[in-house]
């Protein structure tokens, strides 16, 4: 769900889309192993990185009402996601 905020604000280039995969790929094994050898880490650490992005969207949001972004970055996935 973030890198698909990421995609839709940034609208990055070829070179930024595979360098996104090549990390999704890296984060997914690391957090395979990760939860193969402590789950309870895994968990710990999914709801910090949600705690994290609750914030940078907040700070996201509050940046678009005082017009230091154009509105029109925020039209997407962002107001979405306070309306629900």
């Amino acid at each position: 769900m973030h890198l698909m905020t990421f995609m839709e604000v940034a609208k990055p280039n070829s070179y930024e889309r595979a360098l996104v995969i090549d990390v999704q790929g890296v984060f997914f094994n690391a957090y395979f192993l990760g939860y193969l050898i402590s789950p309870k880490f895994a968990h710990r650490m999914v709801g910090y990185l949600e705690e994290k992005a609750i914030h940078s969207y907040t700070d996201f949001l509050k940046e678009i009402d005082n017009v230091n972004i154009d509105k029109r970055f925020g039209t997407g996935h962002c107001y979405r996601l306070l309306e629900t």
